[in-house]
């Protein structure tokens, strides 16, 4: 089975405490079942480290929408796991 980018970069983590990457190994599959199957691919494409350009042309959206939307995604997530930033 091939590792997607969140499993990566967990797998080497040595730094992020064990129960916050348990946490999230549950957490964020879950939210992402809160969205679209659009914005799915586009955080997947964003955690695999495209480019906004790439993004932009991909999605069809403009640079500044895909910096907007890695906010928005950045705050959903955070409202999810109740981290009371918003």
């Amino acid at each position: 089975k091939k590792q997607d980018s969140f499993e990566e970069r967990l797998q080497d983590n040595l730094v992020t405490p064990i129960p916050d990457q348990v946490q999230f190994r549950i957490d964020f599959p879950a939210w992402l079942t809160t969205l679209t199957p659009r914005e799915r691919r586009l955080i997947r494409a964003m955690a695999d480290n495209e480019r906004t350009s790439d993004l932009s042309k991909e999605f069809e959206l403009s640079p500044g929408r895909i910096s907007q939307l890695r906010k928005e995604f950045q705050q959903g997530w955070r409202h999810y796991i109740g981290d009371g930033v918003v």
